[in-house]
């Protein structure tokens, strides 16, 4: 409820952030490989959470980017 960011490693997280009206955050794992995941069409695609960090220092809803 009221999440503006769905992170997951599975196809199934993807659908879910679309439920919640998230965006949707995969990163590549063993649970899924990138092919899988890129298939699902999620927003954003990592190869590994140490990219989390930059990406969210960066990150902006869409309400906060309409107003810049």
């Amino acid at each position: 409820e009221n999440a503006h960011i769905y992170v997951g490693d599975h196809p199934g997280d993807v659908l879910a952030a679309r439920a919640a009206g998230a965006v949707s955050v995969v990163v590549i794992s063993e649970a899924s490989n990138e092919e899988i995941l890129r298939a699902a069409q999620p927003d954003v695609v990592m190869h590994s959470l140490e990219e989390f960090p930059t990406w969210i220092h960066n990150f902006q809803t869409p309400t906060q980017a309409r107003h810049h």
